[in-house]
């Protein structure tokens, strides 16, 4: 008997879309990175009285490093109790992130506008915990589901 044909390879800005949803979009690795940017001395310039700006390369590189950090962390445990070979983990990683995209239009323009501290502490915090209870427990579903 044949075998079904397998699916056609995604297409370069699927892959750079889902790529940025796994880096940028899912809210509970986006809020730890962004919140220890703010923390870090030369992570924000000031632009007025309680008025801060990330800076972006440090914003781009603690995002990437949380984004690192967790396919290395997912990776290993699917290994271990899954008995995974990981020979398409990247891709796997990438297609269960899928449902971060949602959060993009909320969290790319964090990453290059300043913030007041009272409008993030009143609006954007409690948005990015409610995307974090929503979207985190849907690509960890999703994550721990594929075979």
């Amino acid at each position: 008997m044949d075998s079904a044909p397998s699916p056609p390879p995604p297409s370069r800005a699927a892959r750079l879309l889902w790529t940025t949803a796994a880096v940028a979009g899912y809210p509970p690795a986006f809020l730890f990175a962004y919140l220890l940017c703010l923390g870090l001395p030369y992570g924000t310039i000031p632009t007025a009285t309680n008025v801060a700006m990330p800076v972006f390369p440090i914003l781009a590189a603690l995002l990437a490093a949380v984004a690192f950090a967790r396919y290395r962390l997912w990776r290993t445990l699917r290994r271990k109790y899954r008995r995974d070979d990981g020979t398409d983990a990247w891709l796997r990683f990438r297609l269960a992130h899928k449902p971060a995209a949602l959060c993009l239009p909320l969290t790319l323009p964090l990453c290059f506008a300043p913030m007041e501290g009272n409008a993030f502490g009143f609006v954007v915090l409690p948005t990015l915990l409610l995307l974090t209870l929503a979207i985190g427990v849907w690509v960890q579903r999703r994550l721990w589901r594929r075979a």
